[in-house]
């Protein structure tokens, strides 16, 4: 091969080469101009340092280096922001299609989870409201706790939890949009399960509504909506021992409670199924109804939990609860153990109700270790943080 015929080879390998690289360089280029990011606005007195908090991303290296030469002009002295300018933050925002693993074209499961958790924490927080999007930071390593916005927690009274707990204080954004009708077992003309501890008459329907307004109470700090379907506006959460059992429970439309049990159960799952009519177009609904179980043979149970046959989500809803709770009296009483149960159960309310429900039993109120975890209102609080720590971890799934 003489020297002319090397030099034109060696020429056109060197011409492909640089080709192949430009049209790779102008194709990336042409992809990142089509890459969407998070454009925001400081509030006054924000640094970098704050406004990076707000959205739960890392100031570092990558992410200092990607805000300042997306956003170059933008800064007064010392890079002060600017609150009338608009910020590129380095985070992407893609167009969620059917799954995140999908949308973001991945396929580390770790990664996934870790987006998963970022979306879900800045949802919670109230700063990310499109859910048909995911925001991507482009540098994550870890999940950073977002600022909930102090302006969208609010304080309100509640006459219905009694004087001494009627203020209730919004703590977090965990159950925004979500709507819980809460159904405390009986009432009115039916104090179903009945027992007697140290010469007081133990009624089903005070201990299950005392529970359930005080799970009604949590469910509210975490910014969740309820409809507590039974209501006494004698009885606020009481931290007595030995409730007074009374018969004057009302629906929450005011209306008498049936005598009947047909009439009884259809009553309240008619009113469910209206208020979910008037609620389906902006919320997610979900129902809970709260009993306390009788057995004549004295036997401890722990609390249980039912779901409607066939609905897959109501009974992984109960099992998270459930495992919530181990877990719960693991730490709090370590080696006692917990045997509750899921199981399926063709209860009307369950089944009559539009919304996807959970049916509960607290225990045996004829056994005399049930009765304490009844009687005492420092386990009966306890019992509804759980619950309702339950059902986050349930529906943040």
């Amino acid at each position: 091969m003489n020297k002319t015929l090397t030099v034109i080879i060696l020429f056109c390998l060197a011409l492909i080469f640089f080709s192949s690289e430009l049209i790779a360089k102008k194709k990336n280029q042409k992809n990142n101009s089509k890459r969407e990011y998070l454009i925001v606005k400081p509030k006054s007195g924000d640094g970098i340092q704050t406004l990076f908090n707000r959205y739960g991303i890392d100031l570092n290296k990558e992410s200092k280096s990607f805000f300042f030469e997306k956003n170059e002009g933008k800064f007064f002295k010392a890079n002060g922001l600017v609150v009338s300018k608009e910020y590129f933050l380095p985070i992407e925002i893609i167009k969620l299609n059917e799954s995140i693993a999908k949308s973001i074209k991945k396929k580390d499961a770790d990664y996934i989870d870790l987006i998963a958790q970022y979306n879900e924490n800045v949802e919670n927080s109230g700063i990310k409201t499109d859910k048909s999007v995911i925001w991507v930071p482009l540098f994550i390593s870890k999940i950073k706790e977002t600022k909930i916005e102090e302006e969208k927690l609010v304080t309100k009274m509640y006459p219905i939890f009694g004087e001494k707990y009627q203020e209730v204080k919004q703590l977090s954004n965990k159950l925004k949009n979500k709507v819980f009708y809460l159904v405390s077992g009986h009432g009115g003309p039916d104090p179903g399960a009945v027992g007697s501890r140290s010469g007081y008459e133990l009624n089903e329907d005070e201990y299950a509504y005392d529970v359930t307004l005080r799970l009604a109470r949590k469910i509210i700090e975490n910014g969740g909506i309820v409809y507590i379907m039974v209501q006494d506006e004698d009885d606020g959460i009481r931290d007595n021992q030995f409730l007074n059992n009374d018969n004057h429970e009302l629906l929450i439309d005011g209306s008498i409670i049936s005598p009947i049990q047909k009439t009884r159960l259809q009553q309240r799952t008619e009113l469910i199924n209206k208020y979910y009519q008037k609620n389906k177009d902006e919320y997610s609904q979900y129902v809970v109804e709260i009993h306390v179980d009788s057995r004549i043979n004295q036997k401890g149970i722990d609390i249980f939990f039912y779901y409607n046959p066939g609905s897959d989500f109501g009974e992984k809803l109960a099992t998270i609860m459930l495992n919530t709770l181990s877990e719960k009296y693991e730490k709090a009483q370590p080696g006692r153990g917990y045997h509750g149960t899921v199981s399926a159960r063709n209860l009307h309310t369950l089944r009559e109700s539009k919304p996807v429900g959970v049916y509960i039993e607290l225990g045996n109120i004829q056994n005399p270790r049930d009765q304490i975890r009844l009687i005492e209102p420092n386990n009966r609080q306890a019992i509804a943080n759980w619950l309702c720590d339950g059902l986050i971890k349930g529906l943040r799934k």
